[in-house]
This record gives C-alpha cells, sequence and structure tokens, in this order.
C-alpha cells in the first residue's frame, strides 16, 4: 500500500491490503503526544491525536485465536506461552530452525517481550511486575 501524506492534504491510501476477518477493539488508554510534524517543504507525519479522538485497532481474527490458544489458563502469556504464539506468528519458523523454547529465540523477540511486560508499570503493576516469574502479557 501506498500512503502519500503532503502537507496541505489529508492522506490519500492507493491501494490498501485486505486484513481478512477482524476484531475492532478500542484501547483502554488514550495516548496523550504523538508525532510532531514534519517539515513544511515536503511529506509530513500524521499530526499528534488528541485524548478524546476515537481510535480502533483491527485485529485480524486469526491473530487474535493464536494469540487466545497460546495464553496460559489465566488467559496470560508468559515466556513459553510467548514462543508458541512468536512460533504461531511465524508459521513455524523458529521450530523449523530448531528453536524450541523462549531461551532459544533471538534477542529481538526477547527484548519485545520484556520491553512489552514492563508495560504494566503503566497500568498500575509494581516496580517488580516484569521481573522473572512475574512477566507476562
Amino acid at each position: 500500500p501506498t500512503v502519500t501524506v503532503e502537507p496541505t492534504s489529508a492522506p490519500t491510501v492507493t491501494s490498501a491490503p485486505t486484513l481478512g476477518s477482524t476484531v475492532s477493539i478500542a484501547p483502554s488508554v488514550m495516548p496523550t503526544e504523538g508525532p510532531t510534524t514534519g517539515p513544511t517543504t515536503g511529506p509530513t507525519t500524521v499530526s499528534t491525536m488528541g485524548p478524546t479522538d476515537p481510535v480502533t485497532v483491527r485485529i485480524p481474527v486469526e491473530c487474535l485465536n493464536l494469540l487466545l490458544a497460546s495464553a496460559n489458563e489465566n488467559g496470560k502469556l508468559k515466556q513459553e506461552n510467548y514462543f508458541v504464539f512468536t512460533d504461531g506468528m511465524s508459521n513455524g519458523y523458529y521450530t523449523l530452525n530448531n528453536m524450541t523454547s523462549y531461551s532459544d529465540l533471538p534477542m529481538e523477540n526477547k527484548f519485545a517481550f520484556v520491553t512489552l511486560t514492563c508495560q504494566c508499570h503503566a497500568f498500575g503493576g509494581k516496580d517488580n511486575c516484569c521481573q522473572g516469574d512475574r512477566a507476562k502479557l
């Protein structure tokens, strides 16, 4: 898809991919800051979204089903559940390459897990909510 944003016009989408069946959800926390406006002589980034602007997140049903299937009995993704989820999202790439657990995942995947789990602070979690066995999505 190509999205063009000119300094004085709204975004124009020339072709949009299909997501198939999706589920729309509203985030529980609205952003209060966003990207800043770029140079005035060329394309710019989208302006800051205010806290009252509606936001919809579209999630492909297949992704949501995989997320639900990967979660533990409490509906959470701990390290090993995260491995199952990421392996499923990659169509079994990690398993096909002899990676069979969270500890086998590339550093980038582990960094993503730790970064996401430490968002618990933003939702009122304790200082150690993303350490050790407490880390979960």
